[in-house]
């Protein structure tokens, strides 16, 4: 009898960069997320930087090595997603 077992480890490691006292400057996010939509687990790479005024992402399929979605662009013309999003009272 011989078994046999697999085990995929995945990993997602964020952080925010502070000043000391104060907002965050820097926010990152890197790693492997699952993407319910899909059912597809994405390699993520996401980097929100107040001080260049920079956003960048970048998303992959991990299984196919696809481009789901890749943005580098002006922070102040990020809008309609996620936090950038209008609230429902404007």
């Amino acid at each position: 009898m011989q078994l046999e077992s697999r085990i995929k480890l995945r990993s997602m490691v964020s952080l925010k960069a502070r000043p000391g006292v104060g907002k965050w400057f820097q926010k990152q996010k890197v790693g492997d997320e699952f993407h319910r939509l899909t059912a597809r687990w994405h390699r993520l790479s996401r980097v929100v930087d107040r001080r260049r005024n920079r956003y960048r992402e970048h998303i992959e399929d991990v299984e196919t090595g696809d481009v789901v979605r890749h943005v580098d662009e002006a922070l102040t013309d990020h809008t309609g997603r996620g936090d950038a999003r209008r609230s429902p009272r404007s």
